[in-house]
Protein backbone atom coordinates (compact mmCIF):
# COMPACT_ATOMS: atom_id res chain seq x y z
CA UNK A 1 0.00 0.00 0.00
CA UNK A 2 1.29 3.47 -0.82
CA UNK A 3 2.49 5.54 2.13
CA UNK A 4 0.04 8.37 1.29
CA UNK A 5 -3.00 6.04 1.19
CA UNK A 6 -5.21 5.08 4.18
CA UNK A 7 -7.53 2.19 4.93
CA UNK A 8 -11.21 3.18 4.88
CA UNK A 9 -12.85 -0.24 5.27
CA UNK A 10 -11.88 -3.77 6.21
CA UNK A 11 -13.76 -7.07 6.52
CA UNK A 12 -12.88 -10.71 6.47
CA UNK A 13 -13.88 -14.31 6.69
CA UNK A 14 -12.32 -17.57 7.70
CA UNK A 15 -8.67 -17.52 6.58
CA UNK A 16 -8.83 -14.22 4.64
CA UNK A 17 -9.39 -10.48 4.92
CA UNK A 18 -10.11 -7.68 2.46
CA UNK A 19 -9.21 -3.98 2.69
CA UNK A 20 -10.38 -0.92 0.73
CA UNK A 21 -8.23 2.22 0.70
CA UNK A 22 -9.05 5.89 0.27
CA UNK A 23 -7.45 5.85 -3.20
CA UNK A 24 -9.75 3.01 -4.33
CA UNK A 25 -7.33 0.12 -4.04
CA UNK A 26 -8.50 -3.30 -2.85
CA UNK A 27 -6.09 -5.61 -1.02
CA UNK A 28 -6.57 -9.06 0.38
CA UNK A 29 -4.61 -11.60 2.38
CA UNK A 30 -4.95 -15.23 3.21
CA UNK A 31 -4.39 -18.36 1.20
CA UNK A 32 -8.11 -18.94 0.56
CA UNK A 33 -8.60 -15.57 -1.15
CA UNK A 34 -5.28 -15.91 -2.99
CA UNK A 35 -6.50 -19.15 -4.52
CA UNK A 36 -10.05 -17.90 -5.20
CA UNK A 37 -8.99 -14.68 -6.96
CA UNK A 38 -6.31 -16.13 -9.22
CA UNK A 39 -7.31 -14.11 -12.32
CA UNK A 40 -7.38 -10.67 -10.67
CA UNK A 41 -4.84 -10.81 -7.85
CA UNK A 42 -1.27 -9.56 -7.86
CA UNK A 43 1.64 -9.65 -5.45
CA UNK A 44 5.29 -9.46 -6.41
CA UNK A 45 6.13 -12.43 -4.20
CA UNK A 46 3.77 -14.79 -6.09
CA UNK A 47 3.15 -16.27 -2.65
CA UNK A 48 -0.21 -17.14 -1.12
CA UNK A 49 1.05 -16.13 2.33
CA UNK A 50 1.74 -12.51 1.26
CA UNK A 51 -0.97 -9.82 0.88
CA UNK A 52 -2.00 -9.05 -2.68
CA UNK A 53 -3.82 -6.35 -4.61
CA UNK A 54 -7.02 -7.18 -6.47
CA UNK A 55 -6.75 -5.57 -9.89
CA UNK A 56 -9.70 -3.96 -11.60
CA UNK A 57 -10.99 -5.72 -14.73
CA UNK A 58 -12.32 -4.09 -17.89
CA UNK A 59 -15.84 -4.49 -16.49
CA UNK A 60 -14.97 -2.57 -13.29
CA UNK A 61 -12.65 0.03 -14.78
CA UNK A 62 -13.67 3.54 -13.78
CA UNK A 63 -15.46 2.45 -10.60
CA UNK A 64 -13.89 3.51 -7.28
CA UNK A 65 -14.21 1.01 -4.39
CA UNK A 66 -15.55 2.58 -1.17
CA UNK A 67 -16.67 -0.26 1.09
CA UNK A 68 -16.34 -4.04 1.39
CA UNK A 69 -18.23 -6.97 2.87
CA UNK A 70 -17.04 -10.54 3.23
CA UNK A 71 -18.54 -13.94 3.96
CA UNK A 72 -16.81 -17.06 5.29
CA UNK A 73 -18.39 -19.44 2.84
CA UNK A 74 -16.49 -19.74 -0.47
CA UNK A 75 -14.51 -16.51 0.13
CA UNK A 76 -17.36 -14.34 -1.09
CA UNK A 77 -16.68 -10.59 -1.13
CA UNK A 78 -18.72 -7.61 -2.22
CA UNK A 79 -17.23 -4.22 -3.05
CA UNK A 80 -19.43 -1.11 -3.03
CA UNK A 81 -18.25 1.44 -5.59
Amino acid sequence: MASDDTIIDVDGGKHFMIVVTEKGKVYTSGFMMYRAASEIRYNSEENEEAPCELKMTTETEGWIPKQCWACDLYCNVWILC
